[in-house]
């Protein structure tokens, strides 16, 4: 996948106190065209992939190149606390690529970690053509489907099973599993998966029974396009030879664990509702 060949961090000084730790030679304006192109693509709107409070990405273009830009911003003492404790979660996320990396496992490609003015940045390479997985399900494989995207499904859903056993097998951790976090491209009767959020990949933690469960109830969860015959596809593609995956408690507390994790969304929803409602009521009684 790669043309970059990772080494070990270097840490160089660059203008306006921005510091970068760099997987490959990038020359101080470089870094710097990166990060100010990300900005004008937040003034623009143009190539803005997320923009929220606590992070927003961009996709944006320098030289011949594209490159992913995550930056992280600061809510409250808390974040702040966190960071201390922690590291950064731009750090974070460079030690997560780092160890996906040298595991095999396919990701986007880490360019650099920069910090500049009190904001964190996680640069990497932009893969062409993919899609997260949550909008693969809902625009393409929610609703009726031919006979055709019906097999495209179902090979999608198998070889995702046994892509995230093969990540389990070698003992990763991913604290949010979720369809978000995973791009999608397909190749023929091919599909090639690439795992996001790599601030969330935890080298230290075990990969125990119950985190096992947890990450499997995440990606099972998507709100659109999967049925419940889908999930079991999936379980059974993920089990592979391993019959104690598929009977007995396992398959009974991965289902639990979606259950719970779709019921707190809910409220969540619920509750991001009812605020909306309440400031349009106060909006109109202003008027």
């Amino acid at each position: 996948m790669s043309r970059l060949q990772i080494q070990v961090p270097d840490t160089v000084n660059l203008p306006g106190k921005l510091r970068a730790e760099s997987g490959e030679e990038l020359s101080k304006q470089e870094v710097t065209a990166i990060i100010i192109a990300h900005h004008a693509a937040l003034r623009s709107g143009q190539g803005v992939l997320k923009d929220r409070q606590r992070n927003a990405v961009t996709s944006v273009r320098h030289g011949n190149d594209w490159f992913c830009v995550k930056e992280y911003r600061t809510c409250g003492l808390p974040d702040r606390i966190k960071d201390c404790l922690r590291r950064t979660r731009a750090r974070r996320a460079w030690n997560g690529a780092i160890h996906l990396h040298k595991q095999g496992v396919s990701s986007p490609e880490p360019v650099s970690q920069v910090k500049k003015d009190g904001k964190n940045y996680f640069i990497t390479r932009f893969i062409s053509g993919a899609i997260p997985l949550n909008l693969l399900l809902r625009k393409r494989f929610s609703g009726y489907l031919d006979r055709t995207e019906i097999t495209a499904k179902r090979m999608m859903v198998k070889q995702l099973g046994h892509w995230l056993r093969s990540i389990h097998d070698l003992g990763i951790y991913h604290d949010d599993w979720s369809s978000k976090n995973i791009l999608a491209t397909q190749h023929n009767e091919r599909w090639i998966f690439h795992l996001l959020d790599m601030e969330s990949v935890l080298p230290r933690k075990r990969l125990t029974y119950r985190r096992r469960v947890k990450n499997l109830g995440q990606i099972s969860d998507a709100p659109f396009g999967i049925t419940r015959t889908d999930r079991m596809r999936f379980l059974i593609a993920y089990a592979g030879d391993d019959a104690a995956l598929t009977r007995g408690d396992f398959p009974a507390a991965v289902i639990t664990a979606e259950r719970l994790r779709a019921k707190k969304r809910t409220k969540v929803w619920t509750k991001s509702l009812m605020r909306k409602a309440k400031l349009k009521r106060k909006m109109e009684n202003v008027k």
